[in-house]
């Protein structure tokens, strides 16, 4: 409904999308810029048996869905 009113008012219109130019988010980084940083940022080899544990600094409390576990059979 709002979005129809911006439609036929453009001053509204334009009103809004100065405010949303001030508007940020602020979140974590993406995925991809964790595991960049980790490559250049470390030195030598290293082996990580859980990514989760790795990159969170505490075990891995990630698991597949339980529907999803009992199509793939046991593991």
């Amino acid at each position: 409904m709002y979005l129809l009113k911006l439609s036929k008012d453009k001053d509204q219109y334009v009103k809004m999308l100065k405010r949303k130019a001030g508007w940020s988010f602020i979140g974590p980084p993406p995925f991809h810029c964790l595991v960049c940083e980790k490559l250049h940022t470390g030195t030598g080899t290293h082996f990580y048996p859980d990514m989760v544990a790795a990159f969170n600094g505490r075990p891995s409390d990630c698991y597949p869905p339980k529907w999803l576990q009992d199509e793939a059979g046991p593991s």
